[in-house]
C-alpha cells in the first residue's frame, strides 16, 4: 500500500496501491477541500488528500481524479528524496531528448513558441506556463510540453527494452473520460491506439499504430477534437495501408510482443473467467458475459445494452425514443397475456387466428414459467424494428419471446427462442484486462477492474463523450 512511501495513511486508504493511483482505482474524490493554503506544502496537501471521503473501495471501480497525480507525484518525491520535477526530467525528459517540455513556472521554457490563454475571472490572457503550480495541480496536470516532444516520447517508449514489461500498463485501456483516457480505435481498417487528455483550457490526444512506428498528434485549445482525429486518422490509415511490410493489425491496442498467431490460445482461461457472470448497468439491464472457445460472449439484456451491442453505441442514430416507445408498449401488452387476464389475447392480436395461435404458445409457456414470470425488455431488432423481444423467468432458466408487431401496435407473430439472438456480440481478450469486438463498423472495448464479487465491467462503445462510458457491476455468475 501507499503508506510504504507515505507513511501512516487513514485505515480506509491502507490499501491503495501506486498502481491503483496511476490507473485511478483508488477511490479518492475528484475534489478535496485545500483549505488554509494546505495545497501549498507537500505535507498539508497530503494529509489533506488522505483526510478527504473516499467515493469508493480502492481497487473496485475507475474513479478519474487528480487527487491521484497529486498523490502519485508525492511518492515520487519521497521514494526518490528529490523533487517530482527533477526525478521526471532525470528519468524521463533527458533521456527521451525532449526539449520543449517542462512544468508551470518552468523560466527556462521558450516563451515565444508558447500558446496563450485566459482562466476564469482573467482580465488578459497568461501564457500556460503561468499557472499555478502548488499540489493541487502537481503532477501530469502540471507538465507542458509540445507536439514534437510528445512524438518523440511515443518513439523513445517504443524503443527502450528496458521499459517492455511497462508498455501494457502505459497503452491498456482506461475508461476515464474527457481526463484522460486511453481506448483502442479504427480507422481506415486500421487499428490505432488513442491516447486522450485534458487540462483547463488544453486539450492533447495521440493517435499510435505500433506496427509502423506512426504517431499522429492533435493539441488543441477545448474543442471537440472527434472531427479532426477522425479526418487526419483517415490520411494517416492510407498512408500505412499504402507502405510496404506494414500490414494493418487487428483491431487492437498495438503490443511490445509479437502478435498472436491465428488459431492460437489468445489468454489463459482464468483471464476469461474474470470477465464471465452477470453484470448490472446502472440504468436498468444487464451484460452476461460467458466464454466461447477463445472468445467472450456478452449478451445485452434491456434497453442500453441490447442497442450497445446491436449498434455499437447509445443512443443509437434516432432510435432511442422509438425504443422506449417499443419498450413501454410491448410490456403493457405482454403482461395481461402472460397473467392469463379475460380477453387478453383477443384484444392484443391482430385476428382471431393470430390469438388463438398466440394462446396455444401461452398455454404452452405458463406451466414453465415461475410463479412471478419477471418480465423484461430485452431489445428491438436494427433490420426489422417492429420485432422486439422480451425476457420471462422460467423454473429451469429464462424464456425468450421474439413479438413482431402490426402497424397499429398488435401482436403479429411471435416466436419462442433460448436465446435472443441479434443482441449479442464476439468479443477477443487481448490481454487479461481488456477484450474487443468490432459492431456496426465501431470497435467497442470491455475492461475489467477489481477482483472476484468486487468486479466492474467497464464498456466503451462508439458513443461520443461520457455516453460511451459504462460501468457496471457484477451480479453473480452466468447460467
Amino acid at each position: 500500500g501507499i503508506g510504504r512511501v507515505l507513511g501512516d495513511v487513514p485505515k480506509d486508504k491502507a490499501k491503495i496501491t501506486l498502481r491503483q493511483l496511476a490507473r485511478h482505482t483508488s477511490g479518492l474524490p475528484a475534489e478535496v477541500a485545500f483549505a488554509g493554503g494546505a495545497a501549498d506544502a507537500r505535507r498539508t496537501a497530503v494529509d489533506a488528500m488522505l483526510a478527504a471521503v473516499m467515493v469508493d473501495t480502492p481497487g473496485r471501480a475507475l474513479h478519474a481524479s487528480p487527487r491521484n497525480d497529486n498523490l502519485l507525484a508525492a511518492a515520487i518525491e519521497l521514494a526518490s528524496g528529490e523533487t517530482f520535477e527533477a526525478t521526471v526530467q532525470k528519468r524521463v525528459l533527458i533521456p527521451s531528448a525532449l526539449r520543449d517540455t517542462g512544468f508551470l513556472r518552468d523560466t527556462k521554457l521558450d516563451d515565444k513558441r508558447m500558446t496563450w490563454r485566459r482562466a476564469e475571472g482573467d482580465a488578459k490572457p497568461k501564457p500556460a506556463n503561468d499557472g499555478g503550480f502548488d499540489w493541487a495541480a502537481r503532477g501530469a496536470m502540471s507538465v507542458l510540453s509540445s507536439a514534437y516532444d510528445l512524438q518523440a516520447l511515443i518513439q523513445a517508449i517504443w524503443s527502450d527494452k528496458a521499459f517492455a514489461k511497462e508498455q501494457d500498463l502505459f497503452f491498456a485501456p482506461f475508461a476515464g473520460g474527457d481526463l484522460f483516457r486511453v481506448r483502442p480505435i479504427e480507422a481506415g481498417g486500421v487499428a490505432f491506439v488513442e491516447l486522450h487528455g485534458a487540462a483547463s483550457g488544453y486539450r492533447t490526444r495521440l493517435l499510435l499504430h505500433r506496427p509502423s512506428l506512426s504517431v499522429l498528434v492533435l493539441c488543441s485549445g477545448e474543442v471537440d477534437l472527434d472531427p479532426v482525429e477522425a479526418k487526419l486518422s483517415a490520411v494517416v490509415a492510407r498512408a500505412i495501408a499504402a507502405a510496404p511490410d506494414t500490414a494493418t493489425s487487428p483491431a487492437a491496442p498495438p503490443k511490445p510482443q509479437a502478435q498472436v498467431a491465428p488459431g492460437t490460445v489468445r489468454a489463459a482461461a482464468a483471464d476469461q473467467d474474470r470477465f464471465t457472470g452477470v453484470f448490472a448497468l446502472p440504468t436498468g439491464g444487464s451484460f452476461t458475459v460467458r466464454k466461447q472457445g477463445e472468445a467472450l460472449l456478452v449478451q445485452g439484456i434491456g434497453l442500453q445494452a441490447s442497442a450497445r451491442l446491436l449498434a455499437g453505441r447509445w443512443p443509437p442514430p434516432g432510435k432511442s425514443e422509438d425504443l422506449t416507445r417499443l419498450e413501454d408498449r410491448g410490456l403493457a401488452l405482454l403482461e395481461p397475456i402472460v397473467q392469463a387476464q379475460p380477453d387478453a389475447l383477443r384484444k392484443a392480436f391482430v385476428s382471431d387466428d393470430a390469438a388463438v395461435a398466440g394462446k396455444q404458445v401461452v398455454d404452452g409457456l405458463r406451466p414453465r414459467l415461475a410463479s412471478s414470470p419477471g418480465l423484461i425488455y430485452v431489445g428491438t431488432e436494427a433490420a426489422t424494428p417492429r420485432a422486439s423481444w422480451f425476457r420471462l423467468k422460467g423454473k429451469d432458466g429464462a424464456v425468450y419471446l421474439r413479438v413482431v408487431w402490426s402497424a397499429d401496435g398488435r401482436f403479429q407473430a411471435r416466436a419462442e427462442a433460448k436465446e435472443p439472438l441479434p443482441f449479442r456480440a464476439e468479443f477477443r481478450l487481448l490481454r487479461r484486462d481488456v477484450a474487443t469486438a468490432a459492431i456496426a463498423g465501431t470497435t467497442v472495448s470491455i475492461t475489467v477492474e477489481g477482483e472476484g464479487a468486487s468486479r466492474v465491467l467497464v464498456f466503451e462503445d462508439g458513443s461520443v463523450g461520457e455516453a460511451g462510458l459504462l460501468e457496471c457491476r457484477w451480479t453473480g455468475d452466468a447460467r
